[in-house]
């Protein structure tokens, strides 16, 4: 193949610079192709590049650039591409895109990149709008609304973000994976589904020769860690050593509190400031033991007290387990039963439960409440076994919520519509997208796979080991409509919110999240402030306003106030803000909520996704068999856990903050698109800040058995690809 490189001045163009070799174009190692410019072409300032395939060349491959360097007057002038090529024999009069998902050429421009209204050369400006209506016509949303939709926010319609209408396949190839990588990493996929298939046969075998139910029951926590360690789980070492810990600890009240702050939904936890009216209902009724003798409006006053209330999210989900019969033989109901969790600080400085609410609103049964027994309770003792029970169907509750909404819903479907929205509005050139593109590669073509395997209405994963799962649109709306806002996602102002921004150390996901913040809101702002020279120029940046624009006219069309996004930039600190939020929703926040699934959903007492009988009554005496009767059959237990482990796995085509020799991690400042050095020291500077970050966390968990080190910089993907 050929590689033509075509650099020119404003005035002059050069003779076709010819590359005649063979590239590798199977791995994702880059091509730095280097170039001595004549004199009397003038400074290189655009690149236009593209591939030729020999006349008899019968295999063709897209070949991967990531960047190219020009010399010209003992100055080397580089030209960031990191994208993909497609190899065109001469003769052909014509390309077309949807054969090869590549641009038939590329235009690639050097230093730190450009703000349109600030270039002053046509050609440049021409070269940018031809860029971005090429890309346009690649990256199409699925659904585009009219004015009339617009502005039409109570049509009824069920509400998600908009994406793509493309499936993986069809994804232009700058958004897929690189081949290599991705297929090693699809082929471990693929043998966690064959043994979940196997396991279906098992059942399906069983039932047909009448044991269906006969012995696929688990009646005790050690038969579930026997049924963990033997059931071919492909966990590693550290991962096992985790979970077991957790499974050691499943009658302690302050592992629940640890779980609530320290693992992978510990974004609801909320300080009482005035008891809300669902539990008015429990508010006489607690045992004098549970606050130690204190009154709960003293508790509330010196703000120790702390709910878990999201239970709202799943009103009007019905109950599911279409999957039973699939998995396990035979049918089933699997009941959908909204919990929440008020918690305390007692006097020994620990977060606790204090009192469980479960409501089977499907059913239309009255709430319960339930409360801790005292210490020296026996496990056996019904009131300690109707404890149990309560917390199963609480932390049955949150996985749906964890699951479906802070994974599926944030960490997901609302970061494909920043990268959408990123590729449709912002040319190569635009210095926000270099900054953004590092972390903006994936997500779409992660989401396009999830759109198959997860969501996909005729088939979805989630439906296998969820009790909501056989209704996501559902659960999708009510996140989407009463929780998901901007606001949120702006981490001071969420902790602030929620009024846990102080909690002196214990809250590990609210600290490590905010010194990340912290770091990548410094970084963003740097590089805006290299970028704009003043907030007027923020103001005049089309580009950049059409950017937001489509992110809440099209990305979040039908939200309420467009999900409270800016539909206008006008400074450069609401510029800052937004990048953070970007940067840091798509990597921090979906490190922290997806890499710990495997060690909180392995042992399947510690956070059940299914139950299988109605919540007790609130005078039902409970005895193991009832515990255990509430439990779904062992099939389901081996699918959550084996999807925890498949979807909390890292990608072989991660890139990290930063690298790790040991591990053979690369790092943020291998993967930016920026290459000058004013913006290049940026990134040295928020290294800098990261690894104190890792030193702290580090040095955190030496002192503490249950690791928490999912925000660790090394941990912290710079994207989502998992």
């Amino acid at each position: 193949m050929v590689l033509v490189v075509n650099p020119g001045s404003k005035d002059s163009e050069s003779q076709e610079l010819r590359v005649n070799r063979t590239f590798h174009t199977d791995t994702e190692w880059a091509t730095i192709a280097d170039f001595w410019l004549p004199e009397r072409i003038g400074e290189p300032k655009l690149l236009k590049i593209r591939l030729e395939s020999h006349r008899f060349e019968v295999i063709k491959e897209e070949l991967y650039v990531k960047e190219i360097s020009v010399r010209y007057n003992r100055k080397s002038y580089r030209f960031p591409v990191r994208n993909y090529l497609y190899p065109y024999h001469p003769s052909r009069k014509s390309s077309k895109i949807t054969d090869s998902r590549c641009p038939p050429y590329l235009l690639a421009q050097s230093g730190p990149g450009t703000i349109k209204h600030l270039t002053t050369e046509d050609f440049l400006v021409k070269a940018r709008e031809h860029e971005l209506n090429t890309i346009r016509g690649m990256v199409p949303w699925a659904n585009q609304p009219s004015e009339e939709e617009e502005e039409d926010t109570t049509s009824g319609q069920l509400l998600q973000p908009n994406f793509t209408s493309l499936g993986y396949d069809e994804l232009p190839r700058f958004l897929q994976f690189k081949d290599a990588s991705g297929d090693a990493f699809q082929s471990l996929r693929k043998v966690g589904r064959k043994k979940m298939a196997m396991s279906m046969l098992e059942s399906q075998l069983a039932s047909l020769i009448g044991k269906g139910e006969e012995g696929s029951r688990l009646d005790s926590y050690e038969a579930f860690r026997k049924h963990l360690t033997a059931g071919g789980y492909d966990w590693n070492k550290e991962d096992m050593e985790q979970i077991m810990k957790i499974a050691d600890r499943i009658h302690s009240d302050e592992e629940l509190g640890r779980q609530m702050m320290c693992a992978n939904n510990s974004i609801y936890l909320t300080k009482v400031a005035i008891l809300h009216e669902r539990w008015m209902g429990a508010v006489d009724n607690v045992p004098h033991h549970v606050f130690n003798g204190k009154k709960i409006t003293d508790i509330v006053s010196s703000g120790k007290l702390f709910e878990v209330s999201a239970s709202s999210l799943l009103d009007n989900v019905p109950h599911g387990g279409k999957a039973n019969k699939l998995l396990a033989g035979f049918e089933l109901q699997w009941y959908v039963a909204p919990s929440d969790c008020l918690l305390w600080v007692n006097e020994q400085g620990k977060l606790v439960p204090a009192v469980i609410r479960i409501e089977n609103k499907v059913d239309g049964e009255e709430p319960t409440f339930w409360y801790p027994p005292p210490a020296d309770t026996p496990t056996d003792h019904s009131d300690a076994l109707s404890w149990s029970l309560a917390k199963m169907y609480f932390r049955c509750s949150d996985s749906q919520i964890y699951a479906l909404l802070t994974h599926f819903c944030r960490a997901h479907a609302v970061n494909e519509v920043f990268a959408v929205a990123s590729h449709r509005n912002l040319p190569s050139s635009h210095p926000v997208l270099r900054l953004l593109h590092p972390h903006i590669q994936g997500i779409i073509a992660v989401n396009a796979q999830a759109r198959d395997l997860l969501v996909n209405p005729k088939s979805s994963a989630f439906s296998m080991f969820l009790s909501a799962g056989d209704h996501l649109p559902i659960a999708f709306d009510n996140y989407y409509k009463h929780e998901f806002n901007y606001q949120r996602l702006i981490v001071p102002e969420d902790l602030k919110s929620r009024g846990v921004d102080d909690m002196g150390g214990a809250y590990l996901f609210a600290d490590d999240s905010t010194a990340l913040w912290n770091a990548l809101l410094r970084y963003a702002s740097e590089v805006v402030e290299l970028s704009y020279p003043s907030d007027d120029d923020v103001a005049k940046d089309r580009e950049l306003q059409s950017w937001v624009l489509e992110m809440v006219d099209v990305g979040f069309a039908g939200f309420e106030d467009g999900a409270g996004f800016p539909r206008q930039l006008r400074d450069r600190a609401s510029l800052s803000e937004l990048i953070t939020v970007i940067i840091f929703n798509i990597s921090v926040f979906h490190a922290a909520v997806n890499f710990q699934c495997i060690t909180v959903l392995g042992f399947y007492p510690n956070c059940p996704g299914v139950m299988i009988k109605s919540p007790p009554s609130q005078d039902e005496v409970i005895t193991a068999d009832r515990l255990w009767d509430s439990l779904p059959p062992k099939q389901i237990a081996f699918v959550q856990a084996h999807l925890a482990n498949m979807l909390g796995s890292l990608s072989p085509v991660e890139k990290f903050y930063l690298p790790t020799v040991e591990r053979n991690r690369g790092g943020l400042r291998d993967e930016v698109n920026m290459v000058c050095h004013e913006q290049l020291a940026c990134v040295d500077r928020l290294s800098s800040s990261l690894r104190d970050i890792q030193n702290t966390i580090t040095e955190r968990n030496k002192e503490t058995e249950i690791i928490y080190d999912v925000m660790n910089p090394t941990n912290v993907p710079l994207t989502t690809q998992a």
